[in-house]
């Protein structure tokens, strides 16, 4: 699919290129028509349409970034119409179909849905969360944070944050369910409490999830909470010295062994 787009943008390109102002010349250089084309994947996943590419190139101040965003709404409408014209969609493109079928189906209302895996959501993702909540539907919506947190679960602090993107989806969701007046039922925690009894984990309990390899718990706590990094290699360091001291001890069993059986 990703070459399909560039050949499509070749074709248009070459039907465009005279009218364009400042990639003229540029649409033969390698690499040009892969950055246009995530350039214009980009647009077609957040909702922005050539006429706002066209709205801001006569809104530019610097002529050289008016000029840009001029030929980029131009590739990009061309785009568009030899899609339209050949009846051909992009993944981006097919999310659009999906709405117009939930909308469509008669059971998308008054049912439970369960949402998992999402670090944040698009425009049409969040226009598919909109359509769910006005069918009058149960939502459960899964997220990622750090292990061991406790207070404010979304407070998203700087930008640099490792959960930032999660964070700011869930003000996204709570302004959706504002907006449309739908009742948001407190978040649950369950690093900290059972999913299915409600009662709080005890200290130190191994989360499901890592059952069969506890130890990765407690790398991802030690990352994600309480050690610094200097405890971490101090750890470490205490650690490697143990193994060495088990397989010396080890190893000395060995030669004894060895020494024993050579004298018999």
């Amino acid at each position: 699919m990703r070459w399909g787009k560039v050949m499509v943008l070749s074709l248009v390109a070459e039907k465009y290129n005279r009218n364009l102002l400042y990639f003229q010349g540029e649409i033969d250089k390698p690499g040009f028509l892969e950055e246009a084309k995530s350039l214009i994947s980009e647009c077609m996943q957040y909702g922005i349409s050539p006429e706002n590419l066209s709205t801001c190139a006569l809104k530019s101040v610097k002529k050289l970034t008016g000029a840009k965003l001029h030929d980029m709404a131009l590739l990009y409408e061309g785009f568009l119409n030899w899609l339209l014209e050949h009846k051909k969609y992009t993944e981006e493109g097919i999310q659009d179909l999906a709405l117009e079928q939930i909308l469509q189906d008669p059971n998308y209302k008054n049912a439970s849905f369960l949402l998992d895996g999402f670090t944040g959501f698009t425009v049409s993702e969040l226009r598919c969360l909109e359509i769910l909540m006005e069918g009058e539907n149960d939502i459960l919506i899964s997220l990622e944070i750090r292990s061991r947190e406790e207070g404010n679960l979304y407070d998203k602090g700087d930008l640099s944050s490792l959960f930032y993107l999660t964070k700011d989806a869930v003000k996204e969701v709570e302004e959706l369910a504002l907006k449309l007046k739908v009742k948001v039922l407190p978040e649950i925690n369950v690093n900290l409490y059972d999913s299915i009894s409600g009662e709080r984990r005890k200290e130190g309990e191994v989360y499901p999830r890592f059952e069969k390899i506890p130890a990765l718990q407690k790398i991802c706590d030690d990352y994600a909470f309480g050690q610094t990094e200097g405890e971490r290699v101090r750890d470490s360091g205490r650690e490697k010295r143990q193994v060495a001291r088990a397989f010396r001890k080890n190893e000395s069993k060995e030669r004894k062994k060895r020494r024993k059986r050579e004298t018999e």
